[in-house]
């Protein structure tokens, strides 16, 4: 349980979106990639048989339908994550023509323009490699079907393989 009223650097959320204690802030793509990988650690830890419970913009559509969970309910929400760590939008932002960001998002991709809805930071500190590889990681997450979805094992191994690339450049 997080108490984010004693959180006094402020949360993922203010850093993401670049207000921190009334002061503008951003933080790196290292960082980035680090932060959501420890995510994902902690995702992977979690026992997926507990109740589902979760933010609007975050939960898997279908579970909404079926209230039924499984291990691939975390893996779509963590994909809808690595798409705001990437863009810097929020995921229940409205973009003409989409419901969503992650609408948005895949049909960026679709249309090859991907990198126009990318932050400015992560495109100024990352590489285009580093950049495509997240990318492609977070449009395995987001797959509307769970059976097409990669597992949080996998990618918690696929972020920790990037972040040791990162940060031995």
């Amino acid at each position: 349980m997080l108490v984010f009223e004693l959180i006094s650097n402020g949360t993922l959320f203010d850093h993401l979106h670049g207000q921190c204690n009334e002061i503008p802030c951003r933080i790196s793509w290292p960082d980035h990639v680090r932060i959501a990988t420890k995510i994902s650690y902690a995702l992977c830890y979690i026992d997926y048989g507990n109740s589902i419970d979760g933010t609007i913009g975050y939960i898997y559509p279908v579970y909404l339908e079926t209230l039924r969970v499984t291990e691939k309910c975390d893996v779509y929400g963590f994909g809808v994550e690595l798409v705001e760590v990437l863009t810097g939008h929020h995921p229940i932002e409205m973009f003409p023509g989409h419901k969503n960001l992650v609408d948005c998002f895949v049909l960026s991709m679709e249309e090859n323009c991907i990198l126009q809805i990318v932050d400015d930071v992560v495109l100024s500190q990352g590489s285009n490699e580093d950049i495509q590889a997240f990318i492609e990681l977070a449009l395995r997450c987001i797959k509307k079907k769970g059976d097409e979805r990669p597992t949080m094992r996998e990618v918690t191994l696929e972020l920790r393989r990037r972040q040791h690339l990162i940060w031995s450049k």
